[in-house]
């Protein structure tokens, strides 16, 4: 039988430090890549009952007490440490961290403020790296207080050094400050309205480098703590979106848009039509292809609103009947139209027959201009669009 994880917890964290004292990189770095799997099982592991605990021969709350070990002794070799191994220690920290990202205030693992009982004793230990003037170093060490956001949550000090590092003029510093006021905003309702309006003034500065727009737009699905944030986020990507921006950043946020709305169902309606309004002729090409992979991406998310669904359906058949609406695009409209007429409430029973039946004959015609790829997508349309527009007939024909 497998030994619980109380058993080994003490062992676990003298073979780290023991590890990490080695002169031989390899042996820290193979130490290194244990970190994860060890501290998410003992962050898992609950206090033992006395009795259980006595037969082990450990404390009840040991599990807790050396992953609280664990985390301080990476600290001091981060703190100490080179870039490559402070870079192994962020990656080994970013696994447990997906676990925090997922739950948000619900977390309790081994980087939970629960679990730590002195977390400035954390958090100092990580502060000279970012104050000892190499860029790189700095990024390191701003992603590490993301990654520990638990802990550092409450800490000002913390929370300064990440809004003022999303001014800074070094793009690897500035995205690492992105991913730390990320991970900060799936706890914090106030840093998440502040990081808005510093995100809305990266996306929108002539001075930020492309790569630093497209990490600003990617943060946008993590301000995500309350729907109310949510609403106030969408409700300013949305005026983002609509104004000046550039076409290929224009496509990222409607991405970034759409996984935010998912969050919410009263923001699906209004995500739909901001969708359907980059399908008109002034949109790119690109604009209008990510509009509707966004589309896809929503209708996937078993939200049925029929005034929505309606909406969308008459668009599409517009769309599809155009010659110049490109064959790239005419596909992922099919996509989305199969996922209307062929889901759980399926809109067959809110649409007119003569409109399944053009739909029909648009997808029949779109077989004889597309590619081989293409025409396996179709076909498929074809099929699933006169199965049900055949039963449609069939019950209407039973009504008279």
């Amino acid at each position: 039988m497998d030994k619980l994880p109380a058993a080994s917890a003490m062992q676990w964290s003298i073979d780290l430090d023991r590890a990490l004292r080695s002169r031989h990189a390899a042996t820290r770095l193979h130490a290194l890549d244990d970190v994860p799997s060890r501290l998410r099982e003992l962050g898992a592991s609950p206090s033992l009952p006395p009795a259980v605990a006595s037969a082990l021969g450990v404390l009840p709350s040991e599990p807790r007490l050396f992953a609280q070990t664990m985390v301080l002794r990476l600290a001091t070799e981060f703190r100490s440490s080179d870039n490559a191994v402070r870079a192994c220690i962020v990656r080994a920290l970013l696994l447990e961290y997906r676990d925090l990202a997922t739950k948000g205030r619900g977390y309790d693992g081994a980087l939970a403020r629960s679990s730590v009982a002195e977390p400035h004793q954390v958090l100092r230990r990580i502060k000279p790296v970012y104050d000892a003037g190499c860029p790189r170093a700095r990024a390191l060490a701003l992603r590490m207080f993301g990654c520990l956001a638990h802990l550092a949550e409450d800490s000002l000090h913390v929370r300064s050094l990440i809004l003022s590092s999303l001014s800074s003029s070094i793009a690897v510093e500035v995205k690492a400050a992105l991913f730390a006021a990320g991970c900060f905003c799936r706890l914090s309702v106030d840093f998440s309205y502040i990081t808005l309006e510093a995100l809305r003034r990266l996306i929108s500065s002539p001075r930020s480098e492309p790569q630093v727009i497209t990490a600003a737009i990617k943060i946008f699905p993590k301000l995500d703590c309350t729907l109310a944030v949510i609403h106030r986020v969408h409700e300013v990507g949305k005026q983002i979106v609509l104004g000046t921006l550039e076409d290929n950043f224009k496509a990222g946020m409607l991405l970034s848009l759409s996984r935010l709305a998912a969050k919410s169902v009263i923001l699906f309606g209004d995500q739909v039509e901001l969708l359907l309004l980059f399908l008109e002729h002034e949109s790119s090409h690109c604009v209008k292809t990510v509009s509707l992979k966004c589309l896809c991406f929503m209708f996937n998310r078993s939200i049925y609103h029929f005034p929505v669904l309606r909406t969308v359906f008459r668009k599409l058949l517009q769309l599809i009947d155009h010659d110049d609406f490109p064959l790239d695009c005419r596909r992922y409209a099919f996509m989305v139209l199969q996922k209307i007429v062929c889901g759980k409430a399926p809109i067959v029973h809110c649409v007119d027959t003569s409109e399944l039946s053009k739909l029909v004959l648009a997808a029949e015609s779109s077989l004889h201009s597309s590619s081989w790829e293409m025409q396996g997508r179709f076909i498929i349309s074809i099929q699933w669009v006169s199965r049900d527009y055949q039963q449609l007939a069939t019950n209407s024909y039973r009504k008279c």
